[in-house]
Parts: C-alpha cells; sequence; structure tokens
C-alpha cells in the first residue's frame, strides 16, 4: 500500500499495536519504531502489560527491528521498570511530544534517519503529530479500551481529536487508511 505523509494526518490507523506486522513496517522501510507508552503499550499510569504487546514487541524486535519509548513525563515513577520490562529504552524528559527534542534524542539512540522511522502512539496531537513534525511514518492507534485517562489529555486533547475526528478527518479518510 502505497501511504501519504502530511504533518496534520497520520499516515495509517491501526486498531491495535499489534495490527501493525513487521512485513508492514519492512514494506514501508521502517527499521526504527518510537512507541509511545500509555495507552498504547500499556493502560494510563499502568504497570501491567499485556500479553499481545510483550509478544508484538519480541516478534518486532526479532525480525530486526529496532524499538524504543518515548513519552511524556508525568506522575508515573515506573517508565523505567517498564522499559526494563520490554527490553527497550525510554526517553521521558523536559522535552514533551509533540516537541521535536524527544524525538530527536530516540532518532540519536537507534541511529538511523527519521524516513526510516514510524512512531506508533494513540494520542494525534503530541505521537503523530510531533512524528510528523520530524518526518517520521505516523501510525495512530485506538486507545487501550475502557483505561481511564488523565485531566489534560481527556479534557483538552480527546475533545480536539473528537473535532478533529467529526470535522476534518471524514473529507480526507483516505489519507488515513486502517490497517487490516
Amino acid at each position: 500500500m502505497k501511504l501519504k505523509r502530511s504533518i496534520f494526518f497520520p499516515t495509517c490507523r491501526a486498531h491495535h499495536i499489534s495490527s501493525v506486522t513487521a512485513d508492514f513496517l519492512q514494506e514501508n522501510d521502517i527499521k526504527a519504531v518510537i512507541l509511545d507508552l500509555d495507552g498504547n503499550l500499556t493502560g494510563y499510569q499502568k504497570d501491567i502489560i499485556d500479553e499481545e504487546v510483550m509478544n508484538w514487541v519480541k516478534n518486532v524486535g526479532s525480525a530486526g527491528i529496532k524499538l524504543c519509548i518515548v513519552t511524556n513525563p508525568g506522575p508515573r515513577t515506573t517508565v523505567k521498570e517498564i522499559a526494563q520490562m520490554l527490553k527497550l529504552q525510554a526517553f521521558s524528559g523536559f522535552f514533551p511530544k509533540p516537541l521535536p527534542r524527544a524525538f530527536m534524542a530516540a532518532q540519536a539512540y537507534l541511529d538511523m534517519d527519521f524516513k526510516n522511522i514510524a512512531v506508533i502512539g494513540d494520542q494525534l496531537f503530541t505521537d503523530i503529530l510531533g512524528g510528523n513534525i520530524v518526518g517520521c511514518l505516523t501510525i495512530w492507534t485506538d486507545t487501550l479500551a475502557g483505561e481511564p485517562e488523565g485531566w489534560l489529555t481527556r479534557q483538552v486533547n480527546r475533545r480536539l481529536e473528537r473535532l478533529y475526528l467529526h470535522t476534518i478527518l471524514p473529507h480526507f479518510s483516505s489519507r488515513a487508511p486502517y490497517l487490516p
């Protein structure tokens, strides 16, 4: 599938991170993936990693695709512990997504061009916008079902995303197709 890139749209969408296969990544010349943590790999502020996510990380990594985590700073103190469970490097610091600095730190660690890196996340205005700003392929996942979110995410980001989904995206739905 030929994918289009734009700063305002994800390259494509996925219902769950496990929908993003190593084959799909390799077909699109992706050699590394920057992963969001909350709502994507784990529930918000949760320390439990689903077995399906663990298997996905293992399978994609064994296909030779490098992985790391970029997450915005917050009250969570277990980012390092979760990264260790997944055997991944994590970046969380003073420069939050979507600012390029967070992605640049991950890019330096991954040691490759942004055009060969995908960003997978559940928030349009942090994960996807930030990935698009630096030139990555972006995959917008549905948030893990039933997980409570922080106030800022719920009251600001999700409201803006709903506005986007109902007013802008329908006119450009072919620009962000769901992966099978």
